[in-house]
């Protein structure tokens, strides 16, 4: 992925044309063995491009391979299951989920919010708790129907937002011969 600006456009298209095989080659062999080169025009491209080779990690790129691998179907369990977000902005609570986390006036939310990147922390951390003791009840019934595990990962972006993946197994095979009489 390369970002670049548009003043620098037609000097990197030019940089692009100049480039040969044999160039690139020994950019290539010299990247792997130090993690520099002596080339210039390579170097140019490489401060363009916004991650190369996975060096930075939980880049946009690694990011969007992890989501792709979760909800790849698991054939090896034959297990169904759902993918689930969760972003604490993005939930409404319930008048209990407002007396349980103690937060009953719209400025201490907002405050708790912006003003305490810890404070954010241990909302999500009641939210996402709540969540999953009430929706997804591993072992029993819940809004999931049956859950037997649960993968999750939190994320967050450049502003400090969290928000949660996760991969809810759900319990048995669902078919699609069977579907109806399996729900």
């Amino acid at each position: 992925m390369a970002s670049i600006r548009n003043s620098d456009f037609s000097q990197v298209e030019h940089t692009i044309k100049e480039l040969t095989a044999a160039r690139l080659e020994k950019a290539s062999i010299e990247l792997e063995s130090s993690g520099k080169t002596a080339d210039p025009a390579v170097n140019q491209l490489l401060r363009s491009l916004s991650l190369y080779g996975y060096r930075q990690p939980m880049s946009r790129e690694s990011r969007l391979t992890m989501r792709r691998k979760i909800k790849s179907p698991d054939s090896s369990l034959q297990h169904s299951c759902d993918l689930l977000k969760l972003t604490a902005c993005r939930t409404r609570e319930t008048e209990e989920a407002e007396k349980f986390l103690g937060l009953d006036q719209a400025y201490k939310r907002a405050r708790l919010a912006i003003s305490d990147s810890v404070s954010l922390a241990i909302f999500f951390h009641r939210k996402v708790s709540m969540c999953f003791e009430h929706y997804v009840n591993v072992g029993e019934e819940s809004v999931f129907v049956l859950v037997s595990q649960y993968n999750v990962a939190v994320e967050t972006n450049e502003r400090g937002a969290l928000h949660l993946h996760g991969l809810l197994w759900l319990q048995g095979n669902m078919h699609l011969s069977t579907l109806s009489r399996d729900v």
